[in-house]
């Protein structure tokens, strides 16, 4: 669905301001190493495009899932800020050119990604104790 929105944004947007300056917060936040920032820089970018694309049903569908799934992942992976943000300028380059497939490509590569990666950080996290505990026998 966020894969429609970019390409929703990319056809439809007039204004791609709010979303250019969300990538900059996403941009400051990361040089200096603020991951709660980055975390509400990250929220904003994603709305921006949401609301550039003009998909009020969408849109809400979105603020729904959104808030049911772990938007924090930056917090548990340290890798994370750095693979999204280069995610979010290729997307705003997209979107700016009416690139209304790539975009959406963009954007379902983005989310996917970023959803394994959290999948395997977890499996991993859950694995960790019981080699440990292997290890000690």
């Amino acid at each position: 669905m966020e894969g429609e929105a970019a390409a929703r944004a990319s056809r439809y947007g007039e204004d791609f301001t709010s979303i250019f300056l969300a990538l900059e917060k996403t941009e400051q936040a990361a040089q200096s190493g603020d991951v709660a920032a980055y975390v509400s820089a990250n929220d904003e970018f994603h709305h921006a495009i949401w609301k550039t694309g003009k998909g009020q049903r969408l849109e809400t569908l979105l603020h729904q899932i959104w808030n049911g799934l772990p938007t924090r992942l930056p917090e548990l992976l340290t890798e994370q800020i750095e693979r999204s943000l280069s995610e979010h300028k290729q997307l705003v380059k997209v979107i700016s050119e009416r690139k209304a497939d790539e975009a959406r490509a963009t954007m379902s590569h983005h989310i996917m990604r970023s959803f394994h990666d959290f999948v395997a950080s977890r499996e991993h996290t859950q694995q960790a104790p019981t080699q440990a505990e292997g290890k000690g026998e």
